[in-house]
């Protein structure tokens, strides 16, 4: 296992390459961080490992949200130790009164994609969070050093999670708008633990999980509400409640916007404007050029990548 004080790094906002004087690359991929409205702070990581990697980090002041999606790392300082697994209890959200210095461990070779979420100790009260009666169980979370809960990431935070990869590349006021939007409701997810109620009970978060699966996977492109709604196991008027409540969008308004997300990556990707009109579900290039700009804020043939 390496060192990362023993590796040579090249890095920006986009990209990672990290090398060994005598293996060569042993970490590639891209990384992202920004901040948003009183120091909120997002950082999404997508890399490849090609050896196990230790290096040392701290966790600042604040709450912190670390979701792993793919890969397996373990935090250890000595007063916690927590084991990230995307197969497992790959969600963590810990709070820290003071800095704590931690060493960290990346264990599994291939794929380590991660979103991590810092919130200052200030946030909550700038944003006059702290007044209401309900903060109370978040506040005494946030007042106690390394209080934690860990858990399992749904199939809805992954997919919240995988909109944020999607996202990252487009530098423009709409996007990062729409990844703010999204650090939210990520926050507004791990926050969920310390309110010790269920927003949502564990069938209908299955039901929507299984419709989102069917949604991203094509099978459901043609099917009315109903026929949604009877393959899981459901009624039309209860699965469009459940969804919206934990989607924030009707199921066609989801769909709508999943596939020009699509689109959009495949345009970045090289494909032509009318062909990603079609595989967005536009026969009409002109129609899927109104509905693309009025969701990102940019034309097609603009975010368009020429190869």
């Amino acid at each position: 296992m390496l060192e990362m004080s023993n590796l040579i790094s090249s890095s920006d906002t986009q990209t990672l390459k990290l090398r060994s004087e005598h293996d060569g690359v042993v970490l590639t991929g891209r990384v992202f961080n920004e901040k948003y409205h009183n120091q909120l702070e997002l950082h999404c990581s997508d890399i490849k490992l090609k050896q196990q990697i230790r290096s040392q980090s701290q966790l600042k002041p604040g709450i912190k949200l670390i979701v792993m999606l793919e890969g397996c790392i373990a935090m250890q300082s000595s007063r916690m130790q927590h084991r990230l697994d995307s197969q497992q209890s790959g969600v963590l959200l810990v709070s820290s009164t003071e800095n704590e210095p931690f060493k960290r461990a990346m264990l599994e070779l291939g794929s380590q994609q991660q979103v991590v979420l810092h919130v200052p100790p200030e946030w909550f009260e700038e944003g006059g969070y702290t007044s209401l009666p309900s903060f109370k169980k978040t506040a005494q979370f946030c007042q106690q050093h390394l209080a934690y809960y860990q858990w399992r990431a749904s199939k809805y935070l992954q997919s919240m999670c995988k909109m944020l990869f999607q996202d990252w590349t487009l530098q423009d006021h709409m996007q990062k708008l729409h990844r703010e939007f999204l650090a939210l409701e990520l926050l507004h997810y791990g926050l969920e633990p310390l309110s010790g109620k269920t927003f949502i009970d564990p069938r209908a978060e299955q039901r929507v999980a299984r419709l989102i699966e069917l949604l991203h996977s094509g099978e459901a492109d043609h099917y009315s509400l109903s026929e949604m709604a009877s393959a899981v196991g459901s009624n039309a008027t209860t699965l469009q409640k459940q969804f919206q409540e934990k989607m924030g969008l009707s199921i066609f308004d989801y769909l709508r916007r999943y596939k020009l997300e699509n689109a959009r990556l495949q345009l970045q990707q090289g494909l032509s404007v009318t062909e990603a009109a079609l595989i967005a579900g536009y026969k009409s290039p002109a129609n899927f050029t109104t509905a693309f700009k009025r969701l990102f804020g940019a034309l097609p043939k603009n975010v368009r990548v020429h190869k």
